[in-house]
């Protein structure tokens, strides 16, 4: 058997002879070599007019998203090339690498909003050809574009409507099997419908705010909705310290168990509690755990805090001191 590299401006793949010894011949040899270069010749060219038409779609994209697009006539007529069309309804979901969007907030002088050069334009193709393929099992007909270092999806809406919690839950198993069959950890922001293409525009920037929040959140592989951020944010206003003082006051007793994996459990439990609007069978299905350790675990909770988890002024106390933990970072 010979083996014969493939190559582009990347390696793709092999050409395979597979002969016995009295067939060889250096004519033979030749002829396979010139054969993997033809094969390399002709996937550049089909790689040219791919980037050909996938450039020009960003371009429309980047023009549509800055308000250069004016019109939703103008709109119609470059984007049809897209697949828009006159009063379908769409949503943007934007994209970043995780471990890219944290090394530009330890160097942020590298942010930016250039197009990658050199190796990087190899890197983000492969990320791009992988998030596509893994995303066409999405229940929604899809537009993907770039723009800078953010991957976009416009997701049509079909007539039914818009689930968001469905669509929500899809892409969140599709990040998780993502990360492992490549090692890829993104995180997705999610904007709010727009009706007509020009509103694209404000969904896109809907999309990006909700993933900077996520990030803000120090968070990693997360899907993050634009609609479902209100609350964190009103948090985020106040200063740091107030919310840490809130917080320690709150859980005070809990959080001075010196047994981490019983603090753990005890937090979890108490989360999930009023997840579940306080509904003891859901909680335990939700923690999968009996019912009477659930029940076991709430009695402590109430006997270290010295409360009553469904007084309402107390539970609404602990709810916010839950939801302020995520933003205290490593605190």
């Amino acid at each position: 058997m010979l083996v014969y590299p493939v190559k582009t401006y990347r390696h793709e793949g092999y050409l395979l002879s597979f002969h016995s010894p009295d067939q060889w011949t250096g004519l033979f040899g030749l002829t396979l070599e010139q054969a993997s270069n033809v094969i390399g010749m002709e996937l550049t060219k089909s790689q040219a007019v791919k980037e050909r038409s996938r450039r020009h779609k960003n371009e429309f994209f980047s023009d549509l998203i800055e308000g250069y697009i004016t019109s939703e006539q103008e709109a119609l007529n470059r984007g049809k090339r897209c697949g828009l069309i006159k009063g379908r309804a769409s949503v943007v979901l934007t994209m970043r690498n995780d471990d890219v969007h944290h090394m530009h907030q330890r160097f942020p002088n590298h942010e930016g909003s250039a197009p990658p050069k050199g190796d990087n334009i190899t890197e983000q193709e492969e990320q791009y050809e992988h998030i596509k393929r893994l995303f066409g099992g999405l229940d929604h007909s899809f537009v993907m574009f770039t723009k800078h270092d953010t991957y976009c999806l416009l997701l049509s809406i079909p007539e039914s409507g818009w689930d968001e919690a469905k669509i929500t839950e899809q892409l969140s198993g599709m990040l998780k099997e993502l990360h492992v069959e490549t090692g890829l950890s993104l995180s997705i922001g999610i904007g709010k419908p727009a009706t007509n293409v020009l509103g694209v525009r404000h969904s896109y920037t809907e999309a990006v705010n909700a993933l900077q929040f996520g990030y803000w959140l120090k968070r990693k592989q997360f899907v993050q909705s634009y609609q479902a951020k209100d609350i964190g944010y009103l948090f985020h206003m106040l200063p740091h310290n107030e919310l840490k003082q809130f917080y320690d006051a709150t859980l005070n007793g809990l959080l001075h168990i010196t047994d981490e994996h019983e603090k753990k459990e005890l937090l979890r439990t108490l989360n999930a509690f009023y997840d579940t609007q306080c509904q003891l069978v859901e909680t335990s299905k939700q923690l999968f755990v009996h019912r009477n350790t659930v029940v076991y675990r709430l009695e402590k909770c109430e006997k270290i805090l010295g409360v009553k988890l469904k007084d309402p002024t107390e539970s609404l106390r602990i709810r916010i001191a839950i939801a302020i933990e995520p933003l205290l970072g490593q605190d």
